[in-house]
């Protein structure tokens, strides 16, 4: 008796020559040298071929490695055959599916004062091409290529012209003069003498309080713009014939700028008393407080004020002065 394995597919040959490919059982009648018959009987054992199937999918420009070790980057289909534990092939096949990368190119027009945000996310100001790489429904990248074109403004510096007056004013504002741009002005707290328009204006100042004065000045070649803004308190008039020949006053602010701790120094103050008053631009009232003049013409001030531009406004029998305080 004999016996063999073979695996699906192939072939075992018997001793008497008969060529056998399915599992059974066999038998060879043989002439031995003693002119006898010698019965070989051989039992055939067929393993299975292991057949496998996947599927994989990738982005174009990647790659997928087989179970055989093969690198694929094009879509198909690819077998490999390896050596099972029954010595028999194993064979697996796999499906390669590649899924493109979207590239899409964009174009965006921004003025020189103004920021563009990306699809990606990029807030750029500056001329020139930026790519976002963004993942895609199909889990591949998509590339998003943005081209930045910047018109560039004037060289604006703001509006020129004082920030606070009195009341009844005239005073001149004015902002920097290009070709190409159209002016227009608007005004709180005060009217226009003449015109609204071009880069030279003049306003009166008739509201008592906070006042505001604006300018938009518009590129129409390049549709682009630039806005500024002033505030302008404006402080009731004291009548002439309140006040004494030889009876005004001035202060100062010392230091000034600051970090909210300063004193103020009168000149000449020959009232017995003075209201100090402290506002915000906006006009809110921050501080109030009456000094009483005993010999001594300075006040130490210790204030919790945040950074920024201030008015002190002094108050006397006979006359009223305001000053701008600076905290840093």
């Amino acid at each position: 008796q004999a016996s063999a394995t073979i695996c699906a597919g192939g072939s075992f040959t018997t001793a008497g020559g008969q060529v056998i490919s399915a599992a059974g059982v066999y038998s060879d009648t043989l002439s031995s040298w003693l002119s006898c018959d010698s019965v070989i009987q051989t039992t055939i054992n067929v393993n299975p071929v292991i057949f496998t199937q996947a599927s994989a999918t990738i982005c174009a420009g990647g790659s997928f490695t087989t179970a055989g070790g093969q690198v694929i980057s094009a879509a198909g289909v690819y077998s490999d055959t390896l050596s099972s534990w029954l010595s028999c092939d194993s064979v697996i096949q796999t499906t390669i599916n590649v899924n493109p990368v979207k590239f899409a190119q964009a174009s965006a027009t921004i003025c020189s004062n103004e920021t563009y945000t990306t699809a990606g996310g990029q807030v750029i100001t500056a001329a020139g091409v930026y790519s976002d790489t963004l993942v895609a429904m199909m889990g591949c990248d998509s590339v998003i290529e943005t081209t930045l074109i910047v018109n560039q403004l004037g060289s604006f510096n703001g509006i020129v012209g004082v920030d606070t007056s009195d009341i009844n004013i005239n005073h001149t504002y004015s902002i920097d003069s290009f070709t190409s741009y159209v002016y227009q002005w608007s005004v709180i707290g005060g009217t226009f003498v003449g015109t609204s328009t071009g880069p030279t204006i003049v306003v009166k100042w008739d509201t008592q309080g906070l006042g505001e004065i604006a300018v938009n000045a518009k590129n129409l070649d390049i549709a682009c713009e630039y806005d500024d803004l002033l505030q302008v308190y404006v402080n009731e008039l004291v009548s002439v014939n309140e006040i004494t020949e030889g009876e005004t006053f001035d202060f100062n602010i010392i230091p000034n700028p600051n970090k909210g701790r300063f004193a103020i120094i009168f000149d000449l103050l020959k009232d017995n008393q003075a209201q100090v008053v402290v506002y915000s631009l906006k006009g809110e009232l921050l501080f109030n407080k009456i000094h009483n003049n005993s010999g001594s013409n300075i006040i130490d001030m210790d204030l919790d004020l945040a950074q920024g531009a201030y008015l002190i406004r002094v108050t006397t029998n006979t006359d009223t002065q305001m000053k701008r305080l600076i905290v840093q």
